[in-house]
Parts: structure tokens; C-alpha cells; sequence
């Protein structure tokens, strides 16, 4: 008797554009250049479930909701008339590549990451050229980085806002309380190097934005911006403008917010290019969603995005969960668990504590308006034993939640408790109740 053969695997190569070949040994020729992405995302995951919101923002990242699922149910169909049907799983809303005979040289070889899918220009295929290359060139993990600047602030104080203003994206993974500690330790040593003070006012006004010091987060940036102005930096100038919008919105004043946050857009396009534009969006998105423009917002945000760099991970993660937040708190409870899914396929939110308060906090709101209560209750009450050591925002917000959950289950006297509690917090900071809040709440504050 003749011995079975064993089966050949599929091959697939990403290095200067994309393969792939039959167990047969057949190569396939993709019909369109999407269905191809396609494929290589699934192929990409190794067999994991990929959510249809992830492949639909991967290949059509600027289409509108309708049009963009239109185009991948027809991506999908196409992909399964060349592979076949038996290769392509679905599950609910879950797509899956389901051989686990297969070889890909991305996935087991050592390329350059420039040469990954040349074709393939989405920003989706941006971020995974990018971490190929974080692969090739590690960088050190956020735990070495608050080390260093730690060390630095001792020993050498004007280092440590320096190191900070570099790698400002990692800075931002820093805990306010750790941050200001560093800061904190370094500002009286940098009073000769106006830049630096610049960016200590700045990381001073971002703890103080956090751990909700409005005020003091409002002369910070304000001295943050002038600063700017005078040393001729515009991504200190853009950073603090948009921070520093966030708090003059829940202080009342998001419309006088937008005319200068448009004025600024106008002005960095002109003389200083794109690169910090996107910033920027975030901050009019955010002043828009609080003035009742829940689809300026959206669109503002949605633009953001697609102006990020690829490098940018964690602004990509953060404004994906910010849209979920927001497309939750109208009830558009489908749209944000894709877009939370998408935040997730970049970024673990267990690895940012702002990234983590944002899906907490919108897990929350979509569990309360399934009357999920218990669900929701567990969700804000892990915000609250995130932010233990300092109260933040979010913490602000899950007092809001577990105030709507008791009301919900009838328990007036808690629901009173919680509603004071907060209450309290927002006349202490004299924040007001923007439109978003209200939108939020709407159930509880009508008949509270």
C-alpha cells in the first residue's frame, strides 16, 4: 500500500507584496487589492476571531458605516469564491481564517518591515509595518521608562522633562501621580531653560486636568502656551490647547472653545504642516460632542484618527474608545462595541490606565442601558479602585454610572448618596453639566 502524503501547507508572503499558494501547490491570484488585505489580516491573526468592525476600519478606514460594511460583505464573498468556503469562519459578528497548516514569512522570518505588503497603504498596514519594526528595535517598556525619568529627576532634573517632551507618547502612559512627582522634582531646576519650563507647565497641567484641579490645570497651560509662543514650539502650543479646551468645556465655555480651536487649525495647516492637526481634532471633537454636535464630533474624531502617524498606537487606541464612548452614550450600542474591539486590536487597554477608564466607563454606560446592572455596577466600580490612589475623571463619571445603576434598581437613598457625592465634586471644580453629561444621565437626572 502506497503511503499517505503528507499534506503541503498554505504559503503566504507578505515581503514585497502579497502570495499565496495552495496546499496544491496552485498560486492564487487575488481578485482586487482589498480582498487581498483582507486576507492578510485574517492570515495575520492565526486563527484568532477578527471582528468585522476591525477589518471593515483595517480596508476602508474614511467610508461611512453603511457603505463600508456593503464593502466588505463583498470582499468576504469574493475571498471565499477563490479560497473556498471551507477555509473562512464566521461567528456573529467574527471572521476567521480556520487552516492551522500554514507558513508565512512575516509571521516566522526576520524582514524588513518597509518591504511588508508595499501595496497595502491603509493606515492598518502602516501599524503593522511599524510593529515589525518595534520588533527588529525594541523599545524600553513603560515601567523602565518611569525608572529612567525617576533617575533622571534626581540627577539630572532638566534630562527628565527633556526625556518626557521626546517620548511624549510614552510620558503619557505615566500615572498623574507619578508624573508630577517627576515634574514636580525638576521644575526648580530647569528656571534658565524657558522651553523645558514650557513642558514641565504643560505635564503639571495635565496631572492637574486628571486629578480634576481644573483651575490650576488652567494657569498651568496658560503659562504652557505662552511659553510656546515665545520659544516657537507648536506641538507644546497644540498639546496644551487641546488639553487645556477640555477643561474650559466642562466649565461651561465649549462655544467659546471651538472658534479658537478652528482659528489654530487654520493656523498650524498653514505654517507648520499637518503633523499637529490631529491633536487638535481630538480637542474641537471633544468641545463639539459637549455642545449637543454628537456627529460634528464623531466626524472630527473619525478625521483624527486618519490623520494619526502609525507610530502613534496609543492615540490611535485612545481616540477609537473615546468614538465607542460617544456612540454609546447616544445609544448606538452596536457601533461602539466595533469601534471598543478596534481600540483593542491596537492597544491592551490593561496596558494605559486613561485607555482602561475609557472602556470601563463605556462597558458601563452600554451594560446600564441593557440593564445589565450588575455588569455595569462591576465595570465602574473597577474605575474607581483604578484611580484609588488619586481621584480622577473617570472616577467622577463611575459615582455618575453607579448613581444611574441604583436608580435603576429602585435604591433611592444610595442613588442619592452617590448623586451628592459627585455633586460636591462638580461645585467644588465649578464644572457644569455639558450636553454629553446630560445625554448620560438622562434617565436618573430627569427624576432625580
Amino acid at each position: 500500500m502506497e503511503a499517505k502524503r503528507a499534506q503541503s501547507p498554505w504559503r503566504f508572503r507578505f515581503a514585497q507584496g502579497f502570495y499565496v499558494e495552495r496546499p496544491d501547490g496552485v498560486a492564487l491570484a487575488m481578485p482586487t487589492r482589498k480582498v487581498a488585505g483582507l486576507l492578510a489580516i485574517l492570515v495575520w491573526h492565526q486563527g484568532r476571531k477578527v471582528h468585522r468592525g476591525v477589518l471593515q476600519e483595517a480596508l476602508w478606514p474614511l467610508a461611512a458605516d453603511e457603505k463600508g460594511n456593503q464593502s466588505l460583505r463583498k470582499a468576504l464573498s469574493m475571498l471565499r469564491q477563490v479560497v473556498g468556503s471551507d477555509v473562512i469562519g464566521f461567528e456573529g459578528e467574527y471572521v476567521q481564517w480556520l487552516p492551522t497548516h500554514y507558513s508565512c514569512d512575516a509571521l516566522t522570518e526576520e524582514i524588513d518591515p518597509e518591504t511588508i505588503l508595499p501595496e497595502m497603504t491603509e493606515p492598518w498596514f502602516d501599524q503593522l509595518r511599524y510593529r515589525q519594526e518595534k520588533v527588529a528595535a525594541p523599545e524600553a517598556p513603560i515601567a523602565a521608562f518611569g525608572t529612567l525619568v525617576d533617575w533622571a529627576s534626581d540627577h539630572d532634573p532638566a534630562r527628565a522633562i527633556e526625556m518626557m517632551r521626546v517620548a511624549n507618547d510614552m510620558a503619557s502612559h505615566l500615572t498623574p501621580e507619578h508624573m508630577r512627582r517627576v515634574v514636580t522634582r525638576a521644575m526648580r531646576h530647569i528656571q534658565s531653560q524657558p522651553r523645558l519650563q514650557g513642558w514641565g507647565h504643560y505635564y503639571l497641567g495635565l496631572c492637574d486636568c486628571y486629578d480634576l484641579r481644573l483651575q490650576s490645570s488652567i494657569e498651568n497651560f496658560s503659562r504652557a502656551k505662552e511659553i510656546a509662543a515665545v520659544v516657537q514650539d507648536p506641538e507644546l502650543l497644540t498639546s496644551a490647547l487641546s488639553f487645556d479646551a477640555s477643561n474650559l468645556i466642562v466649565l461651561g465655555r465649549a462655544s467659546s472653545v471651538i472658534p479658537k480651536l478652528n482659528d489654530a487649525i487654520h493656523y498650524m495647516t498653514l505654517n507648520h504642516g499637518m503633523a499637529h492637526v490631529p491633536r487638535l481634532l481630538h480637542g474641537l471633537a471633544t468641545a463639539y460632542v459637549h455642545t449637543d454636535e454628537y456627529s460634528l464630533g464623531i466626524d472630527n474624531l473619525e478625521d483624527s484618527v486618519s490623520r494619526m502617524p502609525a507610530h502613534a498606537t496609543q492615540d490611535r487606541a485612545i481616540l477609537h474608545a473615546l468614538i465607542a464612548l460617544y456612540h454609546a452614550t447616544w445609544r448606538q450600542h452596536r457601533l461602539a462595541e466595533t469601534k471598543l474591539e478596534i481600540s483593542r486590536e491596537i492597544v491592551s487597554p490593561e496596558s494605559h490606565w486613561r485607555l482602561f477608564g475609557i472602556h470601563e466607563l463605556t462597558q458601563g454606560l452600554i451594560a446600564s442601558a441593557k440593564w445589565d446592572l450588575d455588569r455595569a455596577e462591576n465595570h465602574f466600580k473597577r474605575i474607581i479602585k483604578s484611580e484609588e490612589s488619586y481621584f480622577g475623571g473617570f472616577s467622577l463619571y463611575a459615582l455618575e454610572g453607579l448613581a444611574t445603576v441604583a436608580h435603576q434598581r429602585g435604591h433611592l437613598e444610595m442613588r442619592q448618596e452617590f448623586i451628592q457625592k459627585s455633586r460636591k465634586i462638580r461645585l467644588d471644580q465649578r464644572m457644569v453639566y455639558t450636553s454629553w453629561d446630560q445625554a448620560r444621565m438622562s434617565d436618573m437626572l430627569s427624576s432625580a
